[in-house]
Parts: C-alpha cells; structure tokens; sequence
C-alpha cells in the first residue's frame, strides 16, 4: 500500500491500495487509477424504483494491473479517458466469477495531482479465473462402483441409494 503525503508532510488520504491488492471481499478501498478505456453508456431502468439510470463500463489501472469498472449516472459524464483519478470509499462487486471496482454512494472520484504513466495491462484483475477450465466432478458411472472398487448396489440387483 502507498500513502499519499502533502508537501506539508502531513497524510491527506491514510493508505492507497493498489489494484493488485483487490480482492472480492475489498470494502472502502482508496484507489490512484488511470482510465485506460470506457465503453458507450447505456440507459438500464430500476426494477424496484423503476427510474432509468446511466451506465457505463470502462477499465481502470495502475502500475500493478488493471480492472473492470461499472460508472453510474453523475460518473459517467465526469470522467473522461487517459485521465488519473483519486477513488476513495470504493468497493469491489462480484459477478459471474469477475470482479468490478464500483464507487459506493459515499464514495467520490477527484482528478488527482499525480498521473500514472505507464499502466501494468498484463494482469487483468476482473477476470481472476479466465483461461481456467472449471472443476467439475466426474459423472457418476453405470457400474456403480464404490471408492474401493467393488460392485455397488446397482451392479448386486438391489437398487441405488438415490433410487427411493
């Protein structure tokens, strides 16, 4: 983790995580990102309040890796690409085994001073699992066997456990 000082010396933000350190359970996170790409916005409408709500998902990262964001409403206009900006109280959403850095309602983004130059793009921290075949268990088998390789009931003539 970095700490931002002022010239003063004094800290103004406590501690920087840096996109590398995220995990699906990071909350209140304070990021230093780059947005490297957005994406075109779209409209979606709530389905509990039924407003319509501004969405837009761009790619955020620092010299450690890059990440997915999901930009809502006020952001998407606010933000602009190439630019680096400050994210405090951030947190990180889970979907469909990917991670998403989302700014929370108390959250806010501020251009920041420093710009981050060159962004790490190698590690993708959004898709932790991409390129991993998932586990799967292998099918049960018609003989019925059991761990130690004997005839199951199945194979004996009486029927499965499952069969009732």
């Amino acid at each position: 983790m970095v700490t931002l000082t002022n010239s003063d010396g004094d800290e103004s933000n406590p501690k920087i995580t840096c996109i590398s350190e995220l995990t699906p359970d990071s909350k209140s996170v304070t990021l230093l990102v780059r947005i490297i790409s957005m994406s075109q916005a779209r409209q979606v409408r709530s389905n509990k309040t039924n407003r319509r709500h501004l969405v837009q998902d761009a790619v955020a990262g620092d010299s450690t890796a890059k990440i997915s964001m999901t930009l809502w409403n006020e952001d998407v206009d606010s933000l602009q690409e190439g630019h680096t900006y400050l994210l405090t109280k951030g947190y990180v959403r889970e979907y469909d085994e990917c991670m998403y850095l989302v700014r929370s309602r108390s959250g806010e983004f501020r251009e920041s001073a420093k710009h981050i130059e060159k962004v790490y793009e190698s590690v993708d921290m959004s898709r932790p699992f991409a390129g991993q075949k998932p586990y799967r268990k292998s099918p049960r088998t018609k003989s019925g066997r059991s761990f130690r390789g004997t005839p199951g009931r199945e194979e004996k003539g009486y029927c499965s456990w499952k069969g009732f």
